[in-house]
Protein backbone atom coordinates (compact mmCIF):
# COMPACT_ATOMS: atom_id res chain seq x y z
CA UNK A 1 0.00 0.00 0.00
CA UNK A 2 1.63 3.19 -1.25
CA UNK A 3 -1.17 5.93 -0.25
CA UNK A 4 -0.20 8.77 1.42
CA UNK A 5 -3.01 9.26 4.39
CA UNK A 6 -2.05 12.53 4.61
CA UNK A 7 -5.20 14.30 3.40
CA UNK A 8 -7.45 11.37 2.98
CA UNK A 9 -10.47 11.98 1.71
CA UNK A 10 -11.43 8.64 3.93
CA UNK A 11 -10.69 7.04 7.43
CA UNK A 12 -7.79 4.59 6.67
CA UNK A 13 -7.88 2.99 9.81
CA UNK A 14 -11.81 2.26 9.88
CA UNK A 15 -11.18 1.25 6.84
CA UNK A 16 -8.49 -1.60 7.95
CA UNK A 17 -10.18 -2.19 11.00
CA UNK A 18 -13.38 -3.45 8.62
CA UNK A 19 -11.58 -5.50 6.84
CA UNK A 20 -9.54 -6.94 9.69
CA UNK A 21 -6.15 -6.77 7.67
CA UNK A 22 -7.50 -8.80 4.81
CA UNK A 23 -6.24 -7.46 1.29
CA UNK A 24 -8.46 -9.15 -0.71
CA UNK A 25 -11.37 -7.75 1.43
CA UNK A 26 -10.22 -4.32 0.93
CA UNK A 27 -9.42 -4.56 -2.42
CA UNK A 28 -13.25 -5.93 -3.51
CA UNK A 29 -14.42 -3.25 -0.75
CA UNK A 30 -12.60 0.02 -2.67
CA UNK A 31 -13.81 -1.84 -5.77
CA UNK A 32 -16.84 -1.89 -4.96
CA UNK A 33 -17.43 1.66 -3.25
CA UNK A 34 -15.57 2.64 -6.77
CA UNK A 35 -18.17 0.85 -9.34
CA UNK A 36 -21.01 1.27 -7.84
CA UNK A 37 -20.71 5.13 -6.00
CA UNK A 38 -19.57 5.46 -10.31
CA UNK A 39 -23.07 4.24 -11.05
CA UNK A 40 -24.96 5.95 -8.17
CA UNK A 41 -23.45 9.41 -9.21
CA UNK A 42 -24.65 9.65 -12.78
CA UNK A 43 -28.03 8.25 -11.70
CA UNK A 44 -27.98 11.12 -9.10
CA UNK A 45 -26.70 13.16 -11.95
CA UNK A 46 -29.83 12.41 -13.96
CA UNK A 47 -32.45 12.21 -10.97
CA UNK A 48 -32.02 15.43 -10.23
CA UNK A 49 -31.88 17.22 -13.90
CA UNK A 50 -35.17 15.39 -13.84
CA UNK A 51 -36.25 16.66 -10.50
CA UNK A 52 -37.15 13.18 -9.56
CA UNK A 53 -36.53 13.72 -5.60
CA UNK A 54 -37.51 10.34 -4.79
CA UNK A 55 -34.98 8.64 -6.75
CA UNK A 56 -32.59 11.41 -5.66
CA UNK A 57 -33.46 10.41 -1.68
CA UNK A 58 -33.09 6.78 -2.56
CA UNK A 59 -29.40 7.28 -4.94
CA UNK A 60 -28.28 9.52 -2.30
CA UNK A 61 -29.27 7.22 0.77
CA UNK A 62 -27.21 3.92 -0.91
CA UNK A 63 -24.36 6.54 -1.25
CA UNK A 64 -24.67 7.25 2.07
CA UNK A 65 -24.53 4.00 3.65
CA UNK A 66 -21.42 2.71 0.52
CA UNK A 67 -19.43 6.06 2.04
CA UNK A 68 -19.84 5.42 5.61
CA UNK A 69 -18.94 1.46 5.17
CA UNK A 70 -15.62 2.67 3.67
CA UNK A 71 -14.76 5.62 5.97
CA UNK A 72 -15.78 8.71 3.56
CA UNK A 73 -17.04 11.32 6.16
CA UNK A 74 -17.67 13.86 3.66
CA UNK A 75 -19.50 12.11 1.46
CA UNK A 76 -21.40 11.00 4.50
CA UNK A 77 -22.18 14.72 5.63
CA UNK A 78 -22.92 15.89 2.17
CA UNK A 79 -25.55 12.71 1.82
CA UNK A 80 -27.61 13.55 4.62
CA UNK A 81 -27.80 17.11 3.82
CA UNK A 82 -28.77 15.99 0.54
CA UNK A 83 -31.29 13.45 1.49
CA UNK A 84 -32.60 16.22 3.71
CA UNK A 85 -33.09 18.73 0.46
CA UNK A 86 -34.90 15.91 -1.41
CA UNK A 87 -37.26 15.03 1.71
CA UNK A 88 -38.31 17.96 1.99
CA UNK A 89 -38.72 18.34 -2.03
CA UNK A 90 -37.21 22.30 -1.87
CA UNK A 91 -34.72 23.76 -2.73
CA UNK A 92 -33.25 22.07 -6.11
CA UNK A 93 -30.40 24.61 -6.26
CA UNK A 94 -29.17 23.47 -3.01
CA UNK A 95 -29.02 19.81 -3.90
CA UNK A 96 -27.41 20.59 -7.15
CA UNK A 97 -24.90 22.84 -4.99
CA UNK A 98 -24.55 19.65 -2.95
CA UNK A 99 -24.10 17.84 -5.65
CA UNK A 100 -21.29 19.28 -6.83
CA UNK A 101 -19.38 18.81 -3.69
CA UNK A 102 -20.54 15.25 -3.78
CA UNK A 103 -18.73 15.03 -7.32
CA UNK A 104 -15.45 16.08 -6.06
CA UNK A 105 -15.25 14.33 -2.76
CA UNK A 106 -16.26 10.99 -4.60
CA UNK A 107 -13.51 11.54 -7.16
CA UNK A 108 -11.13 12.79 -4.51
CA UNK A 109 -11.79 9.42 -2.92
CA UNK A 110 -12.09 7.23 -6.01
CA UNK A 111 -8.53 8.42 -6.76
CA UNK A 112 -6.77 8.15 -2.72
CA UNK A 113 -8.28 4.69 -2.81
CA UNK A 114 -7.77 3.18 -5.74
CA UNK A 115 -3.83 3.62 -4.86
CA UNK A 116 -4.47 1.52 -2.16
CA UNK A 117 -5.35 -1.14 -5.04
Amino acid sequence: MSASLDNCYFDPSYLFSVVGGDQETLKAIINAFINSGSILVLELQKAIQKKDYETVKRQVHSMKGMASTIGVSRIVTLAISMEKCAMDEVGLLEIERLFAQMQFEFNQARHQLSLFL
